[in-house]
């Protein structure tokens, strides 16, 4: 892309008008199809990946280095070493192309190429050469005989050509590690017309190794001349900073001229110059001891932070070189490097959180999900940077897809929205059916009285079967003496029970028959008692639970007498509209078989029928137990939940949310007047003007709703 492009989109990108940008981009790339900068950022915008143009220019250097040195990277591992020799000459100039214009990708991003991609690039210049060198070889030997003064000349030619190439090697090589001896007679070598004529990349290479020298000589005559002052006493060595200092003595190490004469010379002037250095030592100690320079006030401001907190850290790494430098040219002991490398590391901190924050609000710009949404701000997290962590708490107030659901609903009739709340509650989550929306009243407490009281669901019922007509009840279990009779009293609970009862002894023998009736594990096992039914049971997962208990010892009208009376509590739901029969066809008519069958059969279904031995009784016993093992199979809450949101719920279509100044950034058009949701710290809560609320949480998602008819 042209300079004049990228500024205008910089300026768009950085005021976040992300649809213009992709407008521009796309416009741009009709025009310039072969742009492949341009469709790299429109990729990155698109998979709300962090755009180049955001990028500072030092950044974006980097990312193009990083780029550059992946392409080089790929390209050895395509090619390798080893596979060089089964290309073509063509394959093999393709690939030195592309080799090269990522290598001035990393010279114009100022980076030096490492040892292994200028080893690669040799390898492929020569082995070009050798396939040139074959081509003239194969002319000369199809050519037949020539004159014996030609053969002369192409053997001297072709020796000449070995000879350049070795020395354009040798020099290579000498450049690879060099040292001033090694590069000198290397160059001496190979400074010949008649080889840079053979070996055209030894003009270049002999420049390279001619500046090399030139600036070493220039570097070499520099500290020469330094330690030449301080020699004749024109300068002292406590009159130069700590950081003066240290810049010498890392010169003078990174000389590859006369390094240990230079050395020597430099111990030589701290000798003589020792006593100076002493006295200025207390001097030095108070200096190295002063405050660190003060982190700056954050204004809040990413841009502005940035600027303030990069300076911070200059000024802290040079207060680090110089206490090196005084510490290591004095022999001071000193914790001072520890707390500045601290400050440097709240430091790094912070400026980490603050590009990650200006990253993050990159992505979440081009959110076009809550799903995605919500990903990214779990997600993300800030160590130090406040301004960051105050965003985030919105964090633990994001409601889930289902609770924006219910606020967004448009509920009918006289129904509420806590009401819609706890009906949701209750047919989607399973919460108790008796809340504060719908409390249980007088009646429906009287409904359930029965089933708690009840002897016959709290006791085990032992039987007596006298004869084939007569059969005694009570909950005592009977005893069995040493003489072989059995103890025997009537409970109340036997339907033909009568004051005058007294305990019996009957023989153990054939003519009389025990047994029992447990229906008191009915309520056990579905977990029903009066603490805990009205305060925290979901009656439909209650009735499911009934409808669907496995086949037992305990009588099928004790479980019908139990399902008759979590039907009773259902058709009694204080809200007609919210009735949880009204979201089950299957319950409905469930109902209505389970009333048929007890019209049917004349039942008066009340607590212990059960032990009635009347024939009717008994043909209703089995015929319950028929009709559970026929309906058994059903799930009546779930078959409500699929309904309830078929009629109540509104889709709720995430649209945007409130950045950091409390402006709407919207991703989809809103019409005028729509009410839109947002979070605030108080909850829930929708507004229909032009500006989001001033309670809004930063951050907050933004939610239309998409309205369904019941």
């Amino acid at each position: 892309m042209n300079a004049n492009i990228q500024r205008i989109l910089r300026r768009m990108a950085l005021a976040e008008r992300w649809d213009d940008v992709r407008s521009c981009l796309s416009d741009y790339i009709e025009e310039n199809p072969q742009d492949l900068e341009a469709k790299e950022e429109l990729y990155r915008l698109n998979h709300g990946e962090p755009m180049r143009l955001t990028l500072s220019a030092a950044e974006r250097r980097e990312a193009a280095a990083n780029d550059a040195r992946k392409a080089l990277d790929w390209l050895m591992d395509d090619h390798p070493e080893e596979k060089l020799r089964m290309m073509s000459k063509d394959e093999l100039s393709n690939s030195l192309s592309a080799f090269e214009h990522h290598a001035a990708i990393l010279k114009r991003c100022g980076v030096e190429l490492s040892e292994q991609y200028i080893r690669y690039l040799r390898l492929l210049k020569k082995r070009i050469r050798e396939l040139g060198g074959r081509k003239r070889k194969r002319i000369l030997l199809q050519g037949g005989l020539v004159a014996s003064a030609l053969t002369l000349v192409v053997s001297v030619c072709v020796a000449l050509n070995n000879n350049a190439q070795s020395r354009y090697e040798q020099l290579m090589q000498a450049m690879e590690h060099p040292t001033v001896d090694n590069v000198e007679t290397a160059l001496h070598s190979a400074d010949s017309a008649l080889y840079r004529y053979f070996c055209p990349e030894l003009k270049n290479a002999g420049a390279n190794a001619q500046n090399w020298l030139r600036g070493v000589a220039k570097h070499y005559h520099k500290i020469d001349s330094l330690l030449s002052h301080f020699e004749s006493g024109k300068k002292k060595v406590s009159d130069l900073s700590p950081s003066a200092l240290a810049e010498l003595d890392a010169e003078i190490d990174a000389s590859p001229r006369g390094r240990e004469q230079l050395r020597s010379r430099w111990h030589d002037v701290c000798r003589l110059q020792y006593n100076e250095l002493v006295a200025h030592k207390t001097e030095i100690q108070h200096e190295l001891e002063k405050p660190l320079p003060l982190s700056p006030e954050l204004t809040g401001n990413a841009g502005e932070d940035i600027k303030l907190l990069t300076a911070h850290k200059e000024a802290l790494l040079k207060r680090l070189a110089e206490t090196d430098a005084t510490i290591r040219l004095y022999g001071i002991s000193s914790d001072m490097p520890a707390s500045i490398n601290e400050a440097l590391d709240d430091n790094r901190m912070l400026l980490r959180d603050i590009k990650q924050l200006q990253q993050f609000f990159t992505r979440i710009s081009a959110c076009r999900s809550y799903k995605s949404y919500r990903k990214i701000l779990e997600e993300t997290d800030f160590a130090v940077y406040a301004p960051a962590q105050r965003l985030l708490t919105i964090k633990p107030h994001l409601p889930s897809e289902e609770e924006m659901m219910v606020h967004v609903s448009a509920p009918e009739g006289d129904i509420s929205a806590e009401q819609l709340s706890a009906a949701t509650a209750v047919f989607l989550n399973g919460a108790s059916s008796f809340t504060q929306q719908f409390p249980a009243s007088p009646e429906v407490l009287q409904i359930a009285e029965d089933l708690f009281t009840a002897p016959s669901y709290r006791h085990k019922v032992y039987t007596l079967k006298v004869s084939d007509s007569v059969t005694w009840y009570s909950t005592i279990q009977p005893q069995l003496d040493k003489t072989n009779f059995i103890t025997y009293r009537r409970s109340t609970i036997d339907p033909a029970y009568t004051p005058e009862d007294t305990y019996r002894e009957f023989q153990n023998d054939d003519t009389y028959e025990l047994g029992e009736i447990d229906a008191s594990t009915l309520p056990i096992n579905l977990d029903i008692e009066r603490n805990t039914l009205f305060i925290q049971k979901n009656i439909p997962d209650l009735l499911t639970k009934v409808l669907n208990y496995p086949e037992g010892k305990h009588p099928a009208l004790a479980q019908a007498y139990i399902y008759w009376v979590l039907l009773k509590l259902t058709n009694a739901h204080p809200h007609p509209l919210l009735s949880g029969v009204r979201f089950s066809p299957t319950l409905k008519a469930h109902s209505a078989s389970f009333a048929e069958l007890l019209k049917r059969h004349r039942l008066n279904l009340v607590p212990g029928c059960w032990l009635s031995t009347a024939a009717d009784v008994r043909r209703a016993e089995n015929a319950f137990a028929e009709w559970f093992k026929t309906h058994r199979g059903h799930d009546y809450r779930a078959e409500m939940a699929d309904n309830f949101l078929a009629a109540y719920a509104a889709t709720a279509r995430f649209c945007g949310y409130v950045n950091a100044a409390g402006k709407m950034h919207l991703c989809r058009e809103r019409k005028d007047g729509d009410p839109l949701w947002y979070v605030s710290a108080d909850g829930v809560r929708y507004f229909t003007e032009d500006e989001a609320p001033s309670e809004a949480l930063p951050l907050s998602p933004l939610f239309a709703a998409e309205r369904k008819n019941p």
